[in-house]
């Protein structure tokens, strides 16, 4: 048994011996950077893109915590259509600055209304693996172009909020449609317009507010009841000039609020170009959000 022992330890040493002399080469992944650039995307990027048919460009912003040194800095864009994004191989910040901006240029072998996803990410070497941080070293965005322009700038009033402001309506030849952008929650509502008839048929059966009443959850504004119209100067009550005039249903949960009217009265038709106060996506949402609760019942 002494002998069978002594062959086994022999035999087993000359394995490992085998095995750790081995000729292969272990080389490791780039490593994140510990210190240095910690390079990210910017929070404030939309990850919806929207562009106009003619739009060559779009720009997307990077942020550094050590801002000290001018840097170049290596990215990445990936799609999975192929030919439609040029993402430029590096980016480039400053000395003193902590931001930079990328670029991005667009094929005009886009379709219009058809949405492209596209990935960017930062070379890992100028990231912090290790440490935990709210930005990413990767953006996904869907790009989108479209033909919408200003159509009418005008006064927004809400009868259920008790709210007005100035706004802006959108068209699009190519669809036909008309355009809330980016009011109620980031999200707009669109509708044609009968001009023989003057009635308005929307395109949305409901949509949502981000406002939360007591504990039935989300208010929702539904467009399915009738009475969405068109009125030419000033012929329906309340209101002076021509106005959109759009009847929603608010509900929650638990049931039905009652039909509130919207009503958007135009001051000024413009062909392109609109000088009105537009709210962005953000500030539409924290409008929204902000918004004095009005003190309706369930009905």
């Amino acid at each position: 048994m002494k002998y069978l022992n002594k062959y086994l330890l022999i035999a087993a040493t000359a394995l490992c011996f085998v095995a750790c002399s081995d000729d292969e080469t272990f080389e490791p992944g780039a490593p994140s950077s510990a210190t240095g650039e910690k390079v990210y995307f910017s929070d404030e990027n939309e990850s919806s893109i929207v562009a106009g048919l003619e739009d060559e460009t779009f720009d997307v912003t990077l942020v550094r915590e050590d801002a000290t040194n001018a840097a170049t800095v290596p990215v990445k864009g990936v799609c999975s259509y192929e030919g439609i994004f040029e993402v430029p191989e590096t980016v480039s910040f400053e000395a003193g600055s902590s931001t930079a901006t990328l670029s991005v240029k667009m094929s005009d072998k886009m379709e219009a209304f058809k949405s492209y996803p596209l990935t960017i990410t930062v070379d890992e070497a100028y990231t912090n693996a290790y440490k935990q941080n709210d930005l990413v070293p990767m953006i996904e965005l869907s790009v989108l172009k479209e033909d919408y322009a200003p159509y009418a700038e005008g006064i927004y009033y809400s009868d259920f909020w008790e709210e007005s402001w100035e706004d802006v309506i959108e068209y699009s030849p190519m669809l036909d449609t008309y355009r809330m952008k980016d009011w109620w929650a980031g999200q707009g509502y669109t509708f044609q317009w009968d001009k023989e008839t003057n009635k308005l048929t929307m395109t949305e059966s409901y949509f949502g507010t981000l406002v939360e009443y007591g504990n039935y959850g989300q208010v929702y504004g539904y467009t399915t009841g009738g009475g969405f119209k068109f009125y030419p100067n000033g012929s329906v009550e309340d209101f002076d000039g021509d106005t959109f005039y759009f009847p929603f249903e608010w509900r929650v949960s638990a049931g039905s609020f009652g039909t509130y009217y919207e009503a958007f009265t135009v001051s000024n038709y413009v062909g392109g170009a609109s000088s009105a106060k537009k709210m962005n996506k953000a500030q539409a949402v924290n409008h929204v959000i902000n918004l004095p609760k009005p003190e309706r019942e369930l009905k």
